[in-house]
C-alpha cells in the first residue's frame, strides 16, 4: 500500500498572501464504482491549492469534513483511515473553504471556517437497487469554530465546534443530513496527547459513517437514521524515536430508524507502537478488535494484528 504526496509552494499573491497545494495519492484498488461501472485503481485522497493571507485563507480542493479534521495515528489503515465507520468521519470530497484567523492574544487564536462540499449520496444507502432513483452527488454546507491556546512550542489545546446541513434525494423524498460535532487536541506537556472527536446527528454515511444513513420503509417513505459516534486516543512519545497510541472509536444509530438486519452499533479500539528507524523510516505493530452488532440479528467480532513498515519520501 503506499500513498504518493506532492507539497509545493506557489507564486506570491497581492496583499502579501502566497498561494500552496499539497496532493496526497494511492493505488487502493476497490469492488466497480457505482457511478461509473469501472474498477478504480488510482484515486486521488487529499489535494486542495490554499491562497493564504497572515489571517484569512482561501481553499480549494479535495479534503475531509470540514467538521471533522482530526483522525488517530495508524500505518496500519492506509486504503480507508482507521476507525471509519466507527467515529472517524473521514471521506475525502470535493469543496471550497474560507478560513479566517482572528490573534486574540500573543498565545491564542480563534478561527472561523466555512466551506461548500460536494456529498456523495451513495453511502447513505448503499444497499439499494441500482434502478432506484438517487441523486448521487448533492451540496452542503458546513461551519467550525475553533479556539487554541499555545502555552509553548510543545503544549497546547484546541477546540473546534462545527456544523453540516445538507439533504439526500431518494425515491422523490427530500431527506436532511444534520450534523453537530465537537473535537478537541489537548496537549498539556511533551510526553502526553489526546484527541478526538464526537458528533450527533441524522444521515451522516454520507459524510464517513457507517451506513445506513437513510432507511427505506415498507410503504416507501424515506426517514433519516439518527445517531451519535466518536473517537478518542492517548499519544505517549516516549522518545523521540519510540510512541505509543491507544484509540477508540463507536457509532450507535437510533434503533427506531432501523430495519432488521442494518447496523446498529459499531465499536473499534486499538493499540500500536511506532519507532522511527531514521527520519523517513517506521517501524509499527498494531493490534486492533472490532465489533459490528446488526439489528435484531448477529454480532460480528474481528481481530487484525498488522506489522508495518512505512518509508516517508
Amino acid at each position: 500500500k503506499s500513498i504518493i504526496g506532492v507539497d509545493f509552494g506557489g507564486p506570491p499573491l497581492p496583499g502579501g498572501g502566497q498561494m500552496h497545494g499539497s496532493l496526497a495519492m494511492d493505488f487502493y484498488a476497490q469492488a466497480a464504482n457505482p457511478q461509473t461501472g469501472t474498477d478504480d485503481i488510482f484515486r486521488i485522497r487529499r489535494g486542495v491549492v490554499s491562497f493564504d493571507w497572515k489571517n484569512r485563507s482561501v481553499i480549494v480542493g479535495q479534503d475531509k469534513s470540514l467538521i471533522a479534521p482530526l483522525q488517530p495515528t495508524s500505518f496500519a489503515w492506509v486504503g480507508v483511515p482507521p476507525l471509519s465507520g466507527a467515529g472517524n468521519l473521514w471521506l475525502w470530497r470535493p469543496q471550497i473553504r474560507y478560513e479566517e484567523r482572528i490573534p486574540i492574544s500573543t498565545s491564542t487564536q480563534a478561527t472561523l471556517q466555512a466551506g461548500v462540499l460536494e456529498m456523495d449520496e451513495y453511502y447513505s444507502a448503499p444497499y439499494l437497487a441500482a434502478n432506484v432513483p438517487l441523486q448521487p452527488a448533492r451540496p452542503a454546507v458546513q461551519a467550525r469554530f475553533q479556539l487554541q491556546h499555545n502555552w509553548s512550542d510543545e503544549t497546547r489545546i484546541a477546540v473546534g465546534l462545527g456544523a453540516h446541513a445538507s439533504d439526500t434525494h431518494l425515491l422523490g423524498h427530500s431527506v436532511p443530513s444534520r450534523v453537530i460535532s465537537l473535537d478537541a487536541l489537548y496537549k498539556p506537556f511533551q510526553k502526553l496527547e489526546i484527541s478526538g472527536t464526537l458528533f450527533y446527528g441524522e444521515n451522516f454515511a454520507n459524510l464517513g459513517g457507517e451506513p445506513p444513513g437513510v432507511t427505506v420503509e415498507e410503504n416507501g417513505t424515506v426517514i433519516p437514521v439518527h445517531g451519535a459516534a466518536g473517537w478518542v486516543q492517548v499519544a505517549l512519545p516516549v522518545t523521540k524515536r519510540l510512541t505509543f497510541d491507544v484509540y477508540a472509536g463507536r457509532q450507535v444509530n437510533d434503533s427506531n430508524d432501523l430495519t432488521e438486519y442494518e447496523m446498529f452499533r459499531t465499536l473499534t479500539y486499538a493499540g500500536n507502537v511506532l519507532y522511527r528507524l531514521s527520519p523517513n523510516v517506521i517501524l509499527g505493530f498494531e493490534g486492533s478488535r472490532n465489533r459490528l452488532d446488526e439489528y435484531e440479528s448477529r454480532q460480528l467480532l474481528t481481530n487484525r494484528y498488522d506489522a508495518t513498515v512505512a518509508y516517508l519520501f
